[in-house]
């Protein structure tokens, strides 16, 4: 799976392009919908691009990938994407990835790419929760417009808030799915319905990379933790790859572990609708409320 061969819908979601010349570099234009809100580069999507990357270069499926998030690129920049496969054996390739605007560090990550191995051993140590199905699960508002909507009254929140032009939300959709059988609930623990929206060449795939961008919501439920509604700026996202499964929703549950002085730490199981484990993921965020995000917005 060479550069010139990534899949069609990483290359579509993300916009990856080969570097003519060198086989192991590839670019991408930040657009709008691989930004959050304010129009900064989104951390699911360098998540997204370094697992893309690392299988295109390796020539092997994703296994693991852990991004930092060093630094941010604005709307429209042209990001460098470096792989450099640092070893390679049997089954499993180590990889490195840099991504880099005009030679600044935007994002590092190390991960590894892998062959399944006939005959290895296979088991899963959690069990799905019990939700409603997306098809039967009401709209996620997120807690911006949750917010907006509860100050304003009676839904007068469709007036106050017209649709962001910018932010991840552009090609996914989430749909609220309350735990219907938790017991001794965990303050931090919440679920949520993911998919990409839009025409895509082969239908829904859920590729490392669309499982990586849709994956980033830990800071929601380290925010709730901490009793508020609000959000975070990613400092690492990482992600291991668990059944590969093509489906169209994805079932994201979110666990948040602690939060001090500002900075959250959560981690994120994916699941299939038939409760087959896609992925997990763990997470580190700046931490911020929504009424603390609206004034600083407004402020600045």
């Amino acid at each position: 799976m060479p550069a010139t061969r990534l899949r069609p819908c990483d290359a579509q979601l993300l916009g990856l392009e080969a570097h003519p010349d060198d086989p192991s570099v590839l670019s991408f234009l930040v657009v709008p919908h691989l930004c959050r809100t304010d129009g900064r580069f989104y951390g699911g999507a360098a998540l997204a691009v370094a697992l893309a990357a690392s299988e295109a270069v390796s020539g092997r499926p994703a296994l693991w990938s852990s991004t930092q998030l060093v630094a941010t690129a604005d709307l429209g920049a042209r990001v460098r994407v470096d792989v450099d496969v640092v070893a390679a054996g049997r089954s499993v390739s180590q990889v490195n990835v840099r991504g880099t605007v005009d030679g600044q560090l935007i994002f590092a990550a190390v991960g590894s790419t892998a062959s399944a191995r006939d005959g290895g051993l296979y088991g899963v140590g959690q069990v799905m929760p019990r939700v409603a199905p997306p098809e039967e699960s009401e709209p996620w508002m997120g807690p911006r417009r949750r917010r907006a909507e509860a100050e304003s009254g009676n839904g007068g929140a469709a007036l106050a808030m017209p649709p962001s032009t910018v932010g991840h939300h552009l090609v996914s959709e989430h749909r609220d799915a309350p735990i219907l059988d938790a017991t001794g609930a965990r303050p931090g623990h919440m679920t949520l319905w993911a998919r990409l929206t839009g025409d895509w060449p082969s239908g829904p795939v859920m590729s490392p990379a669309t499982l990586g961008f849709l994956a980033d919501m830990v800071p929601l439920a380290c925010s709730r933790a901490c009793g508020v509604e609000g959000a975070g700026t990613s400092l690492d996202n990482s992600l291991r790859i668990g059944e590969p499964v093509d489906t169209e929703w994805v079932l994201l549950e979110l666990d948040a572990h602690v939060a001090v002085g500002g900075f959250g730490h959560g981690q994120v199981h994916l699941w299939s609708p038939d409760g087959r484990m896609l992925a997990t993921g763990t997470q580190s965020a700046i931490l911020f409320s929504i009424d603390d995000f609206i004034e600083r917005r407004t402020a600045g």
